[in-house]
């Protein structure tokens, strides 16, 4: 296991290179997934993807003999300790997630790490703390947190369009993606519970969980997730057991609502018992968001920025599907989130940035109790 107190910021020369010149990037799993972030990061402007890796050697020679950029094949361990390397892309099984990512850390590399962040709260924080103290950039892959929608969407509630929330509901469905290193709720949580944050601009106060396993025995397919708030509900519902491809997410406000349906590729806004026409907010995504976040990735790495969904978000998540799974081993009883928030909220933060929520001082006491 690497030593996080290994981790160190990049010298002065090393940081000057990485501002000036294309971020160059190393690729460590060559799955599907894999094969989509490698095509984005090379549509990347200002970064080079220069190498790939894989546990199967085959799989990383197949797709970079398909890349435009021509990369190098590289074993993961050789990749990691490279120093020709900035920043590494991990597109690996969750559970590998912590390790890999570790690891580059601990060699002074930037770091892209698809969702979940890692598979506990106690993991995700430790990543967090090491990027802090190396003052590296960890960015987590929630990639529709870069979709126009989902950024109409969050602008419309900021600007108080639909007045005070009451609940919000998602919605995940699909027939098949059945996973062996992830249930549903793993697989297909973390979308929709990291928008519900964003959108809610602080963590939700408690959470809980049912889920129903139809097509393995020890692997659930279908979930029920409600996040309390305080103010207000959100309800996710995730399967991949359904007929029909359905991403929808409705918003119910006091003086309105927003239905957005990312598969019809619209954002609508209704106004209450008015007989006006809902006013379209956004008809689609003007650019892929998997390409924004590569950007958005690369743009962090060269300026420092913090990134829109960086450890502090990623581990956040992460809490929310640790409680839901201890509620739906409890039979759906609610799980309290005090303590794991606490745990995230001692990672080394520099401190809000103006288009980010400050996570932790907006919680509100849980008024669940009412809902019941």
């Amino acid at each position: 296991m690497p030593d996080p107190q290994a981790a160190t910021a990049p010298d002065a020369e090393e940081r000057d290179r990485r501002t000036t010149g294309p971020v160059r990037l190393g690729l460590i799993g060559c799955g599907q997934w894999g094969a989509n972030v490698a095509a984005a990061a090379e549509r990347t402007v200002g970064a080079r993807l220069s190498a790939v890796a894989d546990v199967n050697p085959e799989a990383a020679t197949r797709l970079a003999a398909r890349l435009a950029s021509a990369p190098k094949v590289l074993p993961p361990a050789d990749l990691l300790n490279d120093r020709q390397f900035d920043a590494v892309l991990i597109v690996t099984d969750a559970a590998s997630h912590f390790e890999l990512a570790m690891a580059a850390i601990c060699q002074g590399k930037h770091v892209f790490v698809e969702k979940p962040l890692a598979m506990s709260t106690t993991d995700s924080v430790a990543l967090a703390k090491a990027a802090a103290t190396a003052g590296l950039t960890l960015m987590v892959g929630h990639t529709f947190l870069y979709s126009e929608h989902v950024i109409d969407v969050e602008r419309a509630l900021r600007e108080g369009q639909v007045g005070e929330l009451r609940y919000v509901s998602l919605q995940r469905l699909a027939y098949g993606r059945f996973r062996e290193d992830a249930n549903v709720i793993w697989n297909l949580g973390p979308h929709d519970v990291s928008i519900l944050i964003r959108w809610a601009g602080r963590p939700p106060a408690a959470v809980r969980c049912v889920e129903y396993m139809f097509t393995r025995p020890t692997i659930s397919d279908l979930a029920f997730l409600t996040l309390d708030f305080g103010d207000f509900l959100g309800h996710v519902h995730v399967s991949c057991i359904d007929p029909e491809k359905v991403r929808r997410a409705t918003v119910a406000g006091t003086a309105g609502g927003i239905v957005y349906d990312d598969v019809g590729g619209a954002v609508r806004l209704h106004v209450n018992g008015s007989k006006v026409l809902p006013r379209t907010l956004s008809a689609g995504d003007s650019r892929p968001p998997l390409d924004t976040e590569l950007s958005h990735f690369a743009d962090c790495v060269r300026t420092g920025a913090r990134p829109r969904t960086d450890g502090i978000h990623g581990a956040i998540v992460v809490a929310v599907l640790e409680a839901a799974t201890a509620s739906a081993e409890l039979g759906g009883d609610w799980i309290d989130l005090t303590m794991a928030l606490g745990q995230v909220s001692s990672a080394t933060d520099p401190g809000p940035r103006p288009d980010r929520p400050a996570y932790g001082s907006l919680l509100v006491p849980s008024q669940r109790t009412s809902f019941a």
